[in-house]
């Protein structure tokens, strides 16, 4: 079950007097008047929102409060705002902006009258006072305006092992880094004096500081120039560096350029005191890096961009984002929809639900929704619907093609469709007429060659350049080559002896087709019979003896003999 808690403000009607610096409270609260669950820090996660301490945030705008509260007496304090302020001499002159802080109904209010502007810097330059953050706001020298003072909303960065990292939902005040124009750093700014002084012990109960974790911050320097960061301090209240603004454990993404979830808006009081409001409704905060020079410090813009785009320390139009680290212990009330109904809603961008897609010829629609980022409220719905748009034609494209030849037409459909349905919008049946033959060039076709007993032939045809039928056939006649006569060879030789006759014949083939032409058999005579040894005979004509030969010289003499005369038959043959 929901257990609201409703703890009661008691202001501390002593009026707790301090020194008036950058604004300081006049009075403390002694508690928050939280709205919603009672919850432990320790369950927190990452962009959850909770309230804790108190500050003025919104303008009272009711007539009868506000005639209400200038009836009240109370005694001004100056905000002790510097201008002309020159950091060499150390000397300054004061802003005539004036507060008190009272009590009306139970509730606390602070008046602020505004007798003179605030300059954009505090030092003393020339045009400095030539334009007015305040009137831009709404806010006229010569005017007096109350603001309530309200729990503060934080939002939860991290939850780290010793504690939740958390830092202010809205830019609760305009400040400068640093009262004068000069050298600074983190630990020397007058801002760190103030959030961990009169903030710090203002702005909370006494058992709300008691849950506040002291730290160790370092203090980088600037990546990519390098100026120097200055040295770590223990911090009670702080505000983030340029590294911890990317850090997605923190919920922010990590990039240095335009970022939604590093955007914020300022309080009306805020406003009141001269924070810059850019024309998308945020503003300009301070980180605590360096900038270019010792005298610059880096800002988070209108638009969530970080590394290297900074101001001078002395500006007095950037916003203030307090963090700190909360004890795990510690209760808290947490209820984004109560903490929207304090600090208003927060419209996301335009989300399409129930999405019908239109055709070409029926209406489609779809609900244009804005959400509240913060407690996801519906803020806005919107039903739209989407005309039909209609067909939209596309090029003719051709379908069923039938291609023509040359003796029978052919056709295809022309069709045009819609390019975003499809449905077909026209179709048109066209005929292609028959080209008629076209007569090529002469060509040779079965071609056979002539032999030497038989005849060959060919044809010559004109054929159709696009069907290739033949248009045109002339048979034609290659008479028989005859046969060609090769030279004669000399086949089945049979050698002659002593007691027989020897032969060979003689064949002519021819060249061609190798039919036989001629033969002709050559008888060779025995050969003589040799003589008996001792017998006067005739010599042989080959060795000169008159006397029988050995069987050997026989066989020798007669291959002579017969090649002899093969040589002289051959010769005769030519």
């Amino acid at each position: 079950m929901k257990t609201t808690l409703k703890k009661p403000i008691s202001v501390l009607l002593s009026l707790l007097m301090a020194l008036s610096v950058f604004g300081m409270l006049a009075v403390s609260v002694d508690a928050t008047n939280y709205c919603g669950v009672e919850t432990a820090s320790s369950s927190l996660r990452t962009g959850d929102l909770f309230e804790m301490g108190m500050y003025p945030q919104s303008k009272v705008t009711d007539e009868a409060a506000i005639a209400a509260l200038s009836q009240i007496e109370c005694e001004m304090t100056s905000f002790g705002y510097l201008k002309n302020a020159d950091g060499e001499t150390g000397t300054a002159e004061t802003v005539d902006m004036q507060y008190a802080d009272i009590v009306y109904e139970g509730e606390l209010y602070r008046k602020v009258e505004l007798n003179e502007k605030r300059p954009h810097s505090t030092k003393n330059v020339s045009g400095n006072n030539s334009y007015n953050t305040q009137a831009d706001n709404g806010y006229f020298v010569g005017r007096t305006y109350y603001f309530k003072w309200e729990p503060i909303v934080w939002q939860v960065l991290a939850n780290e092992n010793d504690g939740v990292i958390v830092m202010s939902y809205r830019l609760l005040d305009a400040q400068t880094f640093n009262e004068y124009y000069g050298d600074v750093t983190w630990e020397t700014s007058s801002l760190r004096e103030w959030l961990n002084g009169g903030f710090l012990q203002l702005a909370f109960s006494e058992a709300e500081r008691d849950s506040i974790v002291t730290v160790e911050k370092e203090h980088d320097n600037n990546p990519d120039l390098g100026t120097s960061g200055g040295n770590d301090t223990t911090d009670t209240i702080w505000i983030l560096s340029l590294k911890e603004v990317v850090r997605q454990n923190y919920g922010f993404q990590y990039t240095n350029g335009e970022d939604a979830s590093k955007v914020s808006k300022g309080t009306d009081y805020a406003k009141s005191q001269g924070l810059r409001v850019a024309d998308n409704g945020n503003s300009d905060w301070w980180q605590r890096t360096p900038g270019g020079a010792s005298t610059l410090v880096c800002i988070v813009t209108s638009d969530g961009a970080t590394r290297n785009i900074y101001d001078e320390a002395c500006v007095t139009s950037n916003g203030v984002r307090p963090a700190f680290k909360l004890d795990l212990n510690a209760i808290v009330g947490v209820s984004d929809r109560d903490v929207c109904s304090r600090i208003g809603h927060t419209p996301g961008e335009l989300v399409t639900e129930n999405k019908v897609d239109g055709t070409c010829t029926e209406v489609g629609s779809y609900d244009a929704v804005i959400y509240c980022t913060v407690c996801g409220l519906e803020l806005e719905r919107r039903h739209d619907t989407i005309p039909a748009p209609g067909h939209t034609a596309g090029e003719p494209v051709i379908e069923n093609k039938v291609d023509a030849t040359c003796t029978a037409d052919g056709s295809y459909d022309e069709v045009i469709r819609c390019t975003v349905c499809g449905d077909e919008l026209n179709r048109r049946h066209e005929t292609i007429h028959a080209s008629g033959h076209i007569e090529g060039a002469s060509q040779i076709e079965d071609f056979v060659e002539p032999t030497c007993t038989g005849n060959g032939g060919y044809a010559v045809v004109v054929r159709c350049t696009v069907c290739g039928e033949a248009l045109s056939r002339t048979d034609k006649t290659l008479a028989a080559t005859g046969h060609t006569p090769s030279k004669p060879v000399v086949e089945s030789i049979t050698d002659p002896t002593t007691e027989r006759e020897g032969s060979y014949v003689i064949v002519t083939y021819c060249v061609e087709c190798g039919a036989e032409l001629s033969r002709e058999t050559v008888i060779v005579p025995k050969l003589p019979t040799p003589e008996e040894p001792g017998n006067d005979g005739d010599a042989c004509p080959w060795c000169g003896k008159t006397v029988h030969h050995t069987v050997w010289e026989d066989f020798v003499h007669s291959v002579f003999t017969f090649l002899k005369m093969m040589l002289e038959r051959l010769q005769f043959l030519k």
